[in-house]
């Protein structure tokens, strides 16, 4: 069943290699499938990978703080919750919070006014790089 799942996999990935004009919207799609699935699999380092692909993809698509860019950042929160990287989580929850589409967009607070949070983009110099 294991070869089955990386031949499915191996076939997905080939999509891009083979259609290297596919949009970043739909190479976005793919990646946040497949963060989700790894994600259900208890596979979190890999699930944020993927996420991280999403995002990317999303924001050349559609901009960093589009709604739609802020659904990849809701899986990022949930992933990490679930590592039990609450800071992280409350993290990617802000930028969600900051979308520019968002029905309730909230601006957050200067960081004056609350302890700093880790930033997913740098992860190299935060608690937030995939390796725990």
């Amino acid at each position: 069943r294991r070869k089955r799942r990386g031949e499915k996999e191996e076939v997905i990935s080939d999509v891009f290699v083979q259609n290297p004009d596919c949009s970043n919207r739909t190479k976005s799609q793919l990646y946040r499938n497949f963060g989700k699935l790894y994600a259900s699999q208890g596979k979190h380092d890999e699930a944020l990978r993927q996420l991280a692909n999403d995002v990317y993809f999303s924001s050349l698509q559609v901009g960093p703080e589009h709604m739609e860019t802020a659904g990849g950042y809701y899986f990022l929160a949930t992933v990490f919750y679930l590592q039990k990287r609450i800071d992280c989580a409350l993290a990617m929850c802000d930028k969600v919070a900051c979308s520019s589409l968002s029905p309730f967009p909230l601006r957050p607070l200067p960081l004056l006014a609350r302890p700093p949070l880790c930033s997913f983009s740098a992860p190299a110099h935060s608690s937030c790089s995939s390796a725990s």
